[in-house]
């Protein structure tokens, strides 16, 4: 991929351009290694790309190949995703670090704010968010948009805009709504949101509560600390009436979260980090099953043990044809053992 231009495919091949990548990435990469002084994997992911499984198959190879740790840092910059995937995180960091730090230069929303919680400290600049973990859900029974290439695709709905809903109507009705016009009311809704649906969002609204919980037990005692688990966790969950409310690191604390403040050093090498993932261009064509697609990026896992990217490829014939796929490249091997190659 040369600097004049996006072309993440090497020629002949479907293959990311590793060396521009880490030309552009590892030197404020290591910035931050040096200054915060510790072992660091940075986690960018683009807004409309999500935390998800299938990316911590080489969330793992970047921690075996650092090996165990006193302390691992998580650089990390996302809006969210799939909400059983936080425990994941948190637990391989768990196990190769005896202390997990995460480090916010900006964004960590939803299920990024659920890594968050496990941390034993939280590094937050002045620019740094978290959110609730409320989740937001698609369903095939939730009432559809237009998506890519004229394709329908469930509104994403969280729970509490139910939930918001029927407080509405029990606050302004009240005893005025009578049966017969309450069964109204739930008929209508239920023509418009089906009942397994919202069954289904009560269940993730359940689910981010136990993995809040659960992250959260593994830094505090579940015996001994169990209120001020719940209080956190019934705080980021119910409290908030807006999924994109912004936390700041002064409101963070108020919630009894382990946030220390970046000093200005550690700002700028935070901040430097984003920038240089915000401004790295990856796109191109590739071929997808003999098919010619558009390539675009959806993140980066990065450490001084190797380079992984997410891309995500379109058919241009067949714009809802879509594959998404996360690659590696190393120059450690296990335990930190130089490798040859690129």
């Amino acid at each position: 991929m040369p600097p004049g231009g996006p072309n993440p495919a090497q020629q002949g091949g479907n293959e990311p351009d590793y060396a521009f990548i880490r030309s552009a990435v590892n030197p404020p990469l290591e910035t931050v290694r040096t200054t915060f002084g510790y072992e660091i994997v940075s986690y960018f992911l683009d807004d409309p790309a999500a935390i998800a499984d299938e990316q911590m198959l080489h969330m793992y190879e970047h921690l075996r190949r650092i090996g165990h740790q006193e302390t691992i840092g998580l650089w990390m910059n996302s809006r969210g995703g799939a909400t059983e995937t936080p425990l994941k995180v948190v637990s391989l960091f768990r196990e190769f670090a005896d202390r997990f730090v995460v480090i916010l230069p900006y964004r960590a929303h939803s299920s990024a704010t659920l890594i968050a919680l496990g941390a034993d400290e939280i590094v937050m600049t002045a620019m740094s968010e978290l959110g609730p973990i409320d989740p937001s859900r698609r369903h095939p029974l939730l009432p559809t948009e237009d998506g890519p290439g004229g394709k329908k695709i469930p509104i994403p709905i969280s729970v509490q805009d139910l939930r918001h809903l029927l407080s509405f109507l029990e606050r302004e009705l009240g005893e005025d709504l009578s049966p017969d016009a309450a069964s109204q009311v739930y008929t209508a809704l239920f023509d418009k949101v089906h009942p397994l649906a919202i069954g289904a969002l009560e269940q993730s609204w359940a689910l981010a509560q136990q993995i809040g919980a659960q992250i959260l037990s593994t830094r505090l005692d579940p015996s001994s600390k169990a209120d001020e688990i719940k209080s956190m966790v019934e705080r980021l969950s119910d409290h908030y009436k807006s999924h994109l409310y912004q936390i700041s690191r002064t409101e963070a604390r108020t919630i009894g979260l382990p946030v220390r403040d970046a000093t200005d050093d550690e700002t700028e090498a935070a901040w430097n980090l984003y920038d240089a993932y915000s401004h790295l261009q990856v796109g191109g064509e590739a071929l997808v099953n003999g098919k010619k697609a558009s390539v675009g990026r959806l993140g980066h896992i990065d450490s001084h043990a190797g380079t992984s990217i997410g891309i995500g490829m379109t058919q241009v014939a067949a714009p809802t044809n879509q594959a998404i796929t996360w690659r590696s490249s190393w120059v450690l091997g296990p335990g930190g053992r130089p490798l040859a190659g690129p």
